[in-house]
């Protein structure tokens, strides 16, 4: 067995869709090891114009033991739209990836 990791780190905020605002930020996906699977939806995180941030506070995606002769996988989506709009479709993404 061999100890999988997998973690957001940093998160770069190039630009904004609004000249005053920060922007929502949060990801969608899914974790598996082809036994186990783990579907996410972070919390939004507000982030800002040309910086790095530290993502959530809770940045673990997969921390688990996989087989030698298993594979790994992990799909994730970045939203970076109006918190208003997405967040109250949280729910449905949520059961899309389970």
């Amino acid at each position: 067995m061999t100890r999988v990791r997998a973690e957001v780190l940093w998160i770069h905020c190039a630009d904004t869709e609004d000249l005053t605002k920060n922007d929502d930020f949060y990801l969608v996906g899914v974790a598996t090891d082809g036994q186990t699977v783990r579907p996410m939806l972070t919390p939004p995180r507000n982030i800002g114009k040309s910086r790095h941030h530290q993502p959530f506070n809770e940045p673990l995606l997969w921390d688990a033991e996989v087989s030698e002769d298993g594979r790994f996988s992990l799909g994730l989506t970045a939203f970076d739209e109006d918190i208003a709009t997405d967040w109250n479709k949280r729910k449905e993404a949520v059961t899309a990836i389970s």
